[in-house]
């Protein structure tokens, strides 16, 4: 059960391709025990809280042929955000198989770190104060001063849902992380696009405003998805992302 509550971003970011208004919550498992586990909710949209308690019962029954007891440990409002901890108390069976197999990934080969920044040239290498201390040779052409910024000074958090800080990127590690720069990027203007017919028989004020509304119609955002990974070697997470 616990990788099915860890998946349920991922598949609302894949359903968001077909409903691009949908405000989807958040979940990550807290801890695993052999009797069941904390559960971490997050929605923008309240009221939904006994209804998401009726559907993980329901996933357990039908799905793992499991009775789940849900407890609400706490409820409060973050701002616009409904933050609720579940306790879910089943017969978590498979509890000590997955225990051995994440200790068998820890013996896993490395790999050196230049092929990933190879592959990934959006990437960034974030310390535990969220200072970029790497970026990828796409970024650092995009923002030539990026590395020693703070993440938050450059980017603005959209999935998922939770502070910007250390230790919550390190506990949703499982998620898709979606970032957007906070300003806009202004594309350099090529002047074979600027077709300006007979602007001689313009007056300024005409001018201005046609090169005003070409200059705004090139600023866009840059929107980065992809994961974050601690890496105990240098005690920061690199965000493997790709632009989208």
């Amino acid at each position: 059960m616990r990788d099915f509550l860890n998946g349920l971003d991922n598949l609302h970011e894949y359903m968001r391709y077909t409903y691009p208004r949908m405000r989807p919550p958040s979940f990550y498992v807290e801890k695993e025990t052999p009797n069941g586990l904390t559960l971490h909710y997050r929605s923008r949209r309240r009221g939904f809280v006994y209804y998401v308690i009726g559907q993980i019962r329901e996933v357990g029954r039908r799905f793992y042929d499991t009775h789940v007891e849900i407890e609400v440990i706490s409820q409060r409002e973050e701002f616009d955000v409904t933050h609720v901890v579940f306790e879910l108390t089943f017969a978590n069976t498979v509890y000590p198989k997955q225990a051995v197999e994440n200790e068998m990934a820890e013996l896993d080969l490395s790999i050196d770190c230049h092929i990933f920044f190879e592959l990934f040239p959006f990437h960034m290498v974030i310390s535990s104060t969220l200072e970029i201390v790497s970026a990828g040779d796409s970024l650092t052409q995009l923002f030539p001063n990026i590395v020693g910024e703070l993440m938050r000074d450059i980017f603005n958090l959209v999935r998922p849902i939770i502070t910007l800080n250390w230790d919550q990127i390190v506990l949703h590690s499982n998620n898709v992380f979606e970032f957007s720069t906070i300003e806009p990027l202004r594309k350099q203007a090529n002047e074979n696009d600027l077709q300006i017919n007979d602007a001689h028989a313009r007056n300024d004020s005409e001018l201005l405003l046609t090169m005003t509304t070409q200059r705004e119609s090139q600023e866009d955002y840059l929107r980065l998805r992809g994961q974050m990974l601690y890496v105990q070697e240098w005690k920061a997470i690199i965000y493997l992302a790709t632009p989208v």
